[in-house]
């Protein structure tokens, strides 16, 4: 996958440092309500791996 850049965003690759980030949005309810629901931290960070 490229970089590329808009006015309001960038799109690059997930990084290793994106990690706990990622991990912390996957496995919040509040913010997953409306995503098919949160998963657990280990879940997602076997998903980050993926």
């Amino acid at each position: 996958m490229h970089n590329f850049t808009t006015e309001r965003l960038l799109i690059r690759p997930l990084l290793a440092k994106d990690e706990t980030f990622f991990c912390l949005q996957y496995s919040n309810e509040k913010l997953m309500r409306h995503n098919g629901g949160a998963i657990t931290r280990t879940e997602a960070s076997k998903a980050f791996s993926q």
